[in-house]
């Protein structure tokens, strides 16, 4: 029995073979858009990205997360910054580090907020910890997909944006190199790895402490806060007003070569953060550290150095914080 013949035998329609074509062309596009949908709801941990969001997550639905009063989010400039038991010790409040990478932005860092108070609306503090460079970025749809409700998530980028990624073919090829890379060629992954001694991603070995990375000339150059950056830091506004939040955002640290390659250049780009912001506290003091005490990226304290910058937050946050 041929194929039109089965198709005619199964649903008793004698079909031509046009319509033939034409059933094959559309149950083909509806498998093509269901099996990365399928993926997506799957969320298997495919980057860095996944797996501490899932890690952070994880924390939230806690049982222990009840008695959290602080929370510091943002990205990994604050994930590699923040020791929360130094942080809990100092503030007198019990203190959970909550953040993402900087992927994620401020999208990221306003879900997650969502997420804690969904779980804890007895959270005095929300620390918010951006790094440098996050205000020239682009928005990441990805963030308010996984991190908000539908509703909110079809307010925020439309209903069109949102069947686009749960269909997008690229998926069915995420997850084939995934599977490739760690079954088949078992390489090894450390930035799928989780740090749980220092409660962060675990740094990759070439570090500026060890020498392993060179600033040369690099400069951080013009950090212009981009369009995208207004509408999600108007977002994030509209967050801890309506949950009446003690929010305070602070820079992220940074390699001190990199602040002096950019003199001048870094205090006048900050003005438009500081122009934007009207309920939440801002302090636009930037923490440079000299490359022997950074990790292994520009704004990663190195793991040896996070109780250290931690006390220069909390010393810098004190007044603010609530207790």
């Amino acid at each position: 029995m041929n194929l039109v013949n089965f198709c005619i035998s199964i649903f008793s329609i004698p079909l031509k073979p046009k319509k033939y074509l034409k059933f094959l062309l559309l149950s083909g596009i509806l498998f093509g858009m269901a099996i990365p949908a399928i993926l997506n709801i799957l969320d298997l941990p495919l980057t860095g990205n996944d797996i501490i969001r899932n890690y952070q997550l994880n924390k939230i639905h806690s049982n222990n997360f009840k008695d959290i009063e602080t929370i510091i989010v943002g990205d990994s400039s604050g994930g590699n910054a923040i020791n929360k038991k130094i942080f809990t010790k100092l503030s007198g409040t019990k203190t959970e580090n909550l953040t993402l990478t900087g992927g994620w932005g401020l999208y990221g860092s306003n879900g997650i907020i969502k997420k804690a108070i969904s779980k804890n609306k007895n959270i005095k503090n929300i620390v918010i910890i951006q790094t440098l460079d996050i205000w020239s970025r682009k928005k990441s749809a990805e963030s308010v997909l996984e991190l908000y409700s539908l509703k909110e998530a079809i307010n925020e980028i439309g209903s069109t944006s949102i069947i686009g990624y749960y269909t997008n073919p690229k998926e069915i090829g995420w997850v084939i190199k995934y599977f490739i890379k760690k079954y088949i060629l078992e390489k090894p992954q450390p930035e799928r790895q989780i740090d749980l001694q220092h409660d962060y991603i675990l740094q990759s070995e070439a570090k500026y402490s060890n020498n392993l990375k060179t600033t040369k000339s690099k400069r951080i150059g013009r950090i212009k806060l981009s369009t995208d950056k207004k509408y999600e830091l108007s977002s994030l506004e509209e967050t801890c007003k309506k949950y009446s939040l003690n929010c305070i955002l602070v820079n992220g640290p940074i390699h001190s070569q990199f602040i002096n390659n950019s003199k001048g250049i870094i205090e006048i780009n900050l003005s438009e953060v500081r122009n934007q912001i009207k309920f939440i506290k801002y302090y636009d003091k930037i923490f440079s550290y000299p490359g022997r005490k950074i990790g292994d990226s520009v704004d990663h304290m190195d793991v040896e150095f996070k109780d250290e910058s931690t006390i220069d937050y909390y010393n810098l946050l004190k007044n603010d914080l609530l207790r």
